[in-house]
């Protein structure tokens, strides 16, 4: 007997467990691309397949962590028998696995999805140089290429007279012939054929050279991080001049060019160290740096302000001498108030708050010139500067460059004729050209008087002119030259425009042109196809007509010819569309069964459009009572005794239309209520989640049986609370719910779902999805769309399609409820008509455009 009972007990333990692993399932995986790297936060989906004979629809989503792995745990009353495990590719197609659950419950399916990006061959060429007194060492070492990748050719160009180098050296020394100004060149290729080009301003400065640079600037605070910089005061010998400033402000940015008092804003507080590299026309270079402090102040709150200081710059004309006092300075939230000029011989000093005064000196001679400011906070500072004047009658005359230019195309020629010496007995024997095209610098050295340059695109341009005597004097003149885009052609250009009433299509032609305002059009030819037949108009006529016999997409064109012999066509695609289905009014009602008393709803009756209305419902409750009219939307009556009643209801709408439903309710005997209700929600194109959570029964009784009755002939039994059905076509399902209580109670309602493609069917009041408007239309770079949502925060797949169904772009937008604005880019599409497809998990929509 214990034996027995042994054997019973194993018997129903394994009977469990099988029962157990066929209720609760475990899914797990990875999701990886072609290259084995982890995809994270990708969607996997999981359906079961299988509602026969007691199997469970069930429906659920997972993401993948940072490892790409994902795990989601399936339970249900019944069994779980077929799965359907789902991940979309990087493209939107989708890679589905169908698997049946075993005895041990644990499936593992891992996806391979997304080809990595193929590795683009790169390289960098790159050097740095050192001036030498014998020349310029070069070093090449700072050029990259990717791993795996080596260079094998370096090809060196200086910038003066000499041969390329070529070969593969790294860091070679190069012997100029004289101090200048180059432009030094380095290509480099790899083994896998990757090619870069580095160019940089090479300046040759040997200790010989007499030349002398001083590099001086100054910082003023303006607000909190912006400051103004001012180079005024640098200098150098005579005979040579600056070409070239770069400001390095100490955060990573640069500023090249020739700028003296640059402004610059700081974005975040901190100490950074500001450099100034000034390099002049005859070599000379030289750097200095000091640290700024940028700090959460504005001009005018920081206690530890810098001091006042006084500085002036002049320009000497004869004994005549001009004075600026531009780079003196207050400290920050203060100003200067006075300033005293002392000219240093015997006239009288000039008080008040003179910024720029001039000076008439008596006679030539050495002069200390003094000037001393105030500032309103009390600060006092002055500096002392010794200047040389010079009479005019014994005052050297410079030499002056000069030149002008005319244009051709692009083509630009120079006269330098202009340009003079310091006397008849002294002569111009060098003119050096610097120009500038497309960030590359380039020089012409030796004598020429009128150069000419081709410029590679439109642009403005600095060019520069530097002369040197027989008498050692030198000069530089800059100008810059406009190089203008090339004009338009000037041609005639046919153009219409056209709009649609029904199927006749009124076609504008107005915004045809000529080749000039003296020309005109003297001839419009259209060309029309139609249901495989062609038709051509004649004449001149700028607005014509022409009504097509079938929906479709037509291409007409248009041939006008003008006064002066111009001819030229245009051409476009006609979309007529399919007639709108006729709408028509429906009476529908919904109910819920509480003991003898029925509420009916009628709130989904429809009119015939968005501008019909209902204006009459009448109600028959098939018992003795009489029928209620009016316009009673959701009635309540009450039965006086159980049985099956035929309900109908009859509405009439403001625009004549008439419509009515049936329905059967069953009254039953058992006095006991119980709540009955669902929602139903659309996951895919005919794929309905129904919810019957809300349903209820009294306390001390419970729901113990829901027969959901789909519409569509078939029906699920049992107490399946959220059933997930798809329906094997689109249209519209009266979709019933019963149930039964503990007690005996049964309660029943009914809803119409809705299952139909929103591309191919009319829209209406309750569309989940629609395109408003697309604006404008046609489009000729961006356009705005207006889409309809019915719900909230729902995850939307916007798309254009060419004509032929093909994918010509697409995003993901996130659509709120209401309205929803989104901007799409179309630069990338050709001319031609497009349709933009909006696709949602509770329906879709789409709408035709034209790209100009």
């Amino acid at each position: 007997m214990k034996q027995l009972l042994r054997l019973a007990y194993i018997l129903c333990f394994l009977f469990l467990q099988t029962q157990l692993s066929a209720n609760t399932v475990i899914i797990k995986g990875t999701v990886t691309d072609s290259a084995n790297r982890p995809v994270a936060n990708r969607t996997v989906k999981i359906y079961s397949t299988d509602s026969s004979n007691g199997g469970c629809i069930l429906s659920h989503t997972v993401v993948t962590n940072p490892n790409g792995y994902y795990k989601d745990t399936l339970r249900c009353n019944g069994d779980i028998r077929k799965l359907v495990i789902m991940v979309e590719n990087c493209n939107g197609n989708k890679i589905t696995y169908e698997v049946a659950v075993g005895l041990n419950s644990l499936i593992e399916k891992n996806f391979i999805i997304c080809a990595p990006q193929t590795t683009t061959v790169y390289c960098k060429a790159a050097f740095s140089y050192v001036s030498l007194a014998t020349g310029v060492k070069l070093n090449a070492a700072g050029s990259a290429t990717v791993s795996g990748d080596s260079i094998i050719s370096r090809t060196w160009t200086f910038g003066d007279s000499s041969a390329p180098l070529t070969g593969n050296r790294v860091d070679p020394t190069h012997a100029y012939n004289k101090p200048g100004i180059y432009k030094v060149c380095l290509t480099i290729k790899t083994k896998r054929g990757c090619e870069s080009t580095y160019c940089q301003t090479v300046v040759y400065t040997p200790a010989s050279n007499d030349c002398r640079v001083e590099a001086i600037f100054s910082a003023e605070k303006l607000a909190t991080k912006k400051f103004r910089f001012n180079s005024a005061q640098s200098n150098t010998l005579a005979g040579d001049s600056i070409f070239q400033r770069i400001w390095k402000f100490g955060d990573g940015s640069s500023l090249d060019g020739n700028q003296v008092n640059p402004l610059k804003e700081y974005k975040d507080t901190g100490v950074y160290t500001v450099c100034l590299i000034i390099k002049t026309v005859k070599g000379c270079e030289k750097q200095y740096c000091f640290t700024l402090k940028v700090k959460d102040t504005v001009p005018g709150t920081d206690p530890n302000a810098a001091n006042c200081k006084a500085q002036f710059s002049f320009t000497k004309q004869g004994t005549t001498v001009k004075f600026s006092s531009f780079n003196s300075y207050a400290p920050v939230g203060d100003s200067i108030i006075s300033r005293t000029w002392i000219w240093g011989d015997t006239t009288a000093q000039l008080t008040g708050n003179r910024f720029d005064p001039s000076h008439q000196y008596a006679k030539a001679g050495k002069y200390t010139v003094c000037l001393y400011i105030k500032t309103k906070k009390g600060c006092e500072n002055r500096i002392c500067v010794e200047l040389k004047v010079e009479d005019t009658a014994t005052a050297s005359v410079n030499c002056k460059a000069y030149f002008t230019y005319s244009i051709k195309d692009s083509t630009v020629r120079f006269n330098s004729e202009g340009s003079k010496a310091t006397s008849d007995k002294d002569s111009i024997i060098s003119r050096t050209w610097y120009y500038s095209d497309n960030n590359t610098s380039v020089s012409l050295g030796g004598n020429v008087v009128n150069p000419t340059y081709e410029y590679t695109k439109p642009g403005t341009y600095t060019v520069y002119l530097l002369i040197k005597t027989k008498s050692g004097c030198e000069s530089k003149f800059s100008l810059a030259v406009v190089i203008p885009a090339p004009p338009v052609p000037e041609n005639c250009k046919a153009f219409f425009t056209y709009s649609i009433k029904d199927s006749t299509v009124y076609f504008n032609s107005e915004g045809s042109k000529g080749t000039s305002n003296d020309d005109s059009i003297i001839s419009r030819t259209w060309y029309y196809s139609d249901n495989n037949i062609s038709v051509s108009l004649g004449g001149n006529i700028i607005t014509p007509s022409y009504k097509y016999t079938k929906p479709g997409t037509y291409m007409v064109y248009l041939l006008i010819k003008t006064k002066k012999g111009c001819e030229n066509k245009f051409s476009l695609p006609v979309v007529i569309p399919a007639p709108p289905v006729p709408v028509t009014c429906k009476a529908y009602f919904s109910f819920l069964i509480q003991d003898k008393a029925v509420k009916f709803n009628s709130r989904e009756s429809k009119a015939a459009g968005e501008k019909d209305s209902i204006i009459s419902r009448t109600w028959l409750f098939g018992d003795s009572t009489v029928p209620v009219q009016g316009n009673s939307i959701d009635p309540i009556h009450n039965y006086t005794k159980a049985g099956k009643y035929t309900v109908t209801l009859y509405i009439k709408t403001k625009s004549g239309c008439e419509s009515k439903y049936t329905a059967t309710i069953t009254i039953n005997t058992v006095n006991c209520p119980v709540e009955v209700s669902f929602t139903a929600e659309r996951i895919s194109l005919k794929k309905i989640q129904f919810n019957s959570s809300l349903s209820k029964a009294q306390a001390g009784d419970s729901i113990i049986q829901r027969n959901w009755k789909f519409g569509d002939n078939t029906i699920l039994s049992g107490n399946e609370t959220k059933p997930v059905k798809e329906f094997s076509l689109l249209g519209i399902y009266n979709t019933c719910l019963q149930v039964r209580t503990l007690n005996g109670c049964e309660a029943q309602v009914c809803k119409q779902i809705v299952v139909q493609d929103t591309i191919n069917t009319p829209q209406s009041s309750v569309d989940y999805i629609k395109i408003i408007s697309i604006n404008p239309n046609p489009v000729v770079t961006r356009m705005m769309t207006t889409i309809y949502s019915r719900n909230s925060n729902v995850e939307a797949e916007i798309s254009v399609f060419d004509i032929y169904g093909t994918r010509k772009l697409t995003i993901k937008k996130l659509l709120l409820q209401g309205n929803n604005m989104i901007e799409i880019g179309c630069e990338s599409l050709y001319h031609g008509p497009y349709f933009l497809k909006v696709t949602t998990r509770n329906g879709r929509d789409s709408k035709a455009f034209y790209k100009l």
